[in-house]
């Protein structure tokens, strides 16, 4: 592994920490993984410590010595750091040249452990080929080994990129609702590369608005794939079945076993052939599915040869890795930043559904804002599309709960703002129709433009 290391690199960069020369930039910049010489690495993590603790955002060089001494460091480890203190960082090379070199060698020696661990899986025979496969390719693929080139255009360039913008959007075939007259105040659609949000309290629809929706879109050809870590499979097919055979939700839960003389299981039976004879649809049901795990899914489905247009993550709160820290909205943020990655990588839309936290409730006007899903993470700027679900109904029992209220929030390439209306037309199956956009100040519903 001494073919990628650069010692001289890293003593570089500690001769910058211990000078206290770009400190902020190194500190913005660098990691420990950076540095393959043990000592070295010792010495920036508590430069590092210091810099924290302190609070003082510099490094002062006798009280790392007197940290080193303190840990038993021997007098030849002084001279080393006080050989490094006292070396011209003019006569070494540049920080910036530094940092990418050790940027790269250290993705190097990542991949290579990682799928040396692999290699060893894959010599087991009583390991499962297809998943040291999967698990392979989130290896990889969450080591980031590509350079993300800065862009930036020139006057002299200007038309030529503009145009090539537009020739792209005009070639990007976009996703859609398939209900003809809501895809009208949708620019783009469900565009690919892109990250949507459908957010909502606790029973407001997202789940049974999200079916109505995976079914308008498969029966037109597009690819599904359902991530569904809190429903689970049955939960999901018992949703997609009642709606598609008109048969009451409750009646197929209450199924004991399979009776092929029974009405409703042969339903489900045709319904099921149904869905694997005409769609691009697969499911991913797995209770213990991570972000990177979601890069697996889509991966595998596409090596079974279903296209995959569009990725649903119900819910993206229970992601195993998602909301596991007292720092909630950081690490939601951090998450979002990966299934964006994804998306792109991917060259499919993800669309998360996100449950809004309580404080909606504890005010007169419950209907959920965009300034809602602060408290969630950055979706609110993050996410090309958002829509908030609310039922007025259901928390006003002087009228029918039937009308399912969806605002457009925010919509990066077109209008934000209107309130679409669904109506539920059989609360017994969860099917839904479209009504038209709400005229504002109408709070009960039912008149629209």
């Amino acid at each position: 592994m001494s073919e990628f290391c650069f010692i001289d690199g890293e003593e570089t960069v500690l001769i910058h920490l211990l000078q206290n020369s770009n400190v902020d930039e190194i500190t913005s910049k660098c990691e420990e993984d950076f540095f393959s010489d043990l000592f070295l690495k010792n010495m920036y993590k508590i430069c590092m410590d210091y810099s924290i603790t302190t609070g003082r955002g510099t490094i002062d060089f006798n009280s790392i010595c007197q940290i080193v001494r303190a840990m038993g460091k021997t007098d030849e480890h002084i001279s080393y750091l006080t050989e490094l203190y006292a070396t011209n960082v003019g006569q070494k090379p540049s920080l910036h040249y530094v940092i990418e070199n050790l940027l790269g060698l250290s993705k190097r020696r990542k991949l290579i452990f990682s799928l040396q661990n692999q290699l060893v899986r894959v010599n087991n025979p009583k390991m499962d080929i297809d998943q040291v496969l999967s698990e392979t390719e989130e290896v990889v693929s969450n080591i980031d080994v590509k350079n993300k080139n800065l862009e930036v255009v020139l006057p002299k360039n200007l038309l030529d990129r503009r145009y090539k913008g537009l020739e792209e959007r005009y070639n990007t075939k976009g996703i859609y609702t398939y209900w003809e007259d809501f895809d009208k105040h949708l620019a783009v659609g469900f565009a690919p590369t892109k990250v949507s949000v459908i957010a909502g309290r606790t029973a407001m629809g997202k789940s049974f608005f999200k079916t109505n929706l995976i079914i308008n879109m498969c029966r037109n050809g597009v690819g599904v794939l359902n991530i569904c870590p809190e429903q689970g499979f049955d939960s999901e097919h018992d949703r997609i079945d009642s709606i598609m055979t008109g048969k009451h939700l409750k009646s197929i839960i209450k199924i004991q076993g399979v009776k092929e003389d029974d009405e409703i299981w042969q339903l489900l039976k045709l319904n099921s052939e149904k869905i694997a004879k005409e769609w691009n649809y697969a499911c991913c049901p797995s209770r213990s599915i991570t972000t990177a795990g979601v890069r697996s899914a889509i991966k595998r489905v596409k090596r079974a040869g279903v296209p995959v247009n569009i990725v649903f993550i119900d819910l993206f709160d229970r992601l195993e890795d998602v909301n596991v820290s007292a720092a909630r909205t950081e690490m939601f943020a951090s998450k979002l930043g990966q299934i964006e990655k994804i998306a792109d990588e991917e060259k499919v839309h993800i669309c998360l559904l996100v449950q809004i936290g309580r404080k909606t409730e504890d005010r007169k006007d419950k209907r959920p804002a965009l300034s809602d899903l602060k408290d969630c993470g950055h979706f609110e700027q993050d996410a090309d599309l958002v829509m908030l679900l609310y039922r007025e109904g259901y928390y006003d029992k002087d009228i029918e709960d039937n009308i399912l209220d969806l605002e457009i929030a925010k919509q990066r390439d077109g209008p934000s703002g209107l309130t679409y209306q669904f109506m539920i037309i059989d609360k017994q199956t969860l099917s839904i129709a479209p009504i038209g956009v709400k005229v504002q100040g109408d709070a009960k519903g039912g008149h629209h433009a």
